[in-house]
């Protein structure tokens, strides 16, 4: 039925050994080595934007994962959430897919300094960021006072407020305690009066 030069390779279900026909392998033989396809098995090679997407990925930080997928999202660059199984695998589909562009080179590194800036903002729980502008000779003053005591600015600035407030807080405390002082007497003369003039 078939020529010479044609070869046909049967599937054969290896489940059950009983169920192979040899006949069906006979002509197996016949195939010259180099007329078999030729199959690559290595890894497939990672491109320059994958390798930077996965050098700062940590494939156990799920949290990143989500929120990578998240900024992505907000970007524009993934259309939705939850495509394949896990957040990571579309993580690593959509480098895979990446054309090396400096558009898209420059979308990693801003995504890696956000995620690096996420993560010193959660650190910072207690602190916030504040913008303002200082006078030049104050902000030398500053400076050399912060030197002086082995501090940061913000440090001193924290220091230098505190101090500020206990010595605030300290002042009020003496003035109410003077005017409780003027008006106790005046509080027991109006006292001694009323008793005086209503004896029980």
């Amino acid at each position: 039925m078939s020529d010479k030069n044609t070869t046909f390779i049967t599937a054969v279900d290896l489940s059950d050994p009983s169920t192979i026909n040899l006949s069906d392998l006979s002509d197996l033989s016949t195939i010259a080595p180099s007329d078999l396809p030729i199959v690559d098995l290595s890894e497939p090679e990672v491109t320059k934007l994958e390798a930077m997407v996965l050098k700062w990925l940590n494939p156990r930080n799920r949290t990143q994962h989500l929120w990578a997928i998240d900024y992505l999202t907000t970007k524009g660059e993934i259309l939705s959430r939850g495509l394949l199984s896990s957040p990571e695998d579309s993580l690593t589909e959509w480098s895979q897919c990446l054309r090396d562009t400096p558009a898209n080179e420059l979308l990693i590194r801003n995504m890696s300094a956000a995620w690096r800036q996420k993560r010193y903002r959660d650190r910072q729980v207690d602190k916030k960021s504040y913008s303002f502008t200082l006078d030049t000779a104050v902000k030398v003053q500053l400076d050399r006072l912060a030197g002086r005591q082995k501090k940061t600015i913000s440090g001193m600035l924290e220091d230098l407020i505190t101090q500020a407030v206990l010595k605030a807080e300290k002042a009020e405390t003496k003035r109410k305690l003077a005017r409780s002082r003027e008006s106790e007497p005046r509080a027991t003369l109006r006292h001694r009066l009323s008793t005086a003039e209503n004896p029980k």
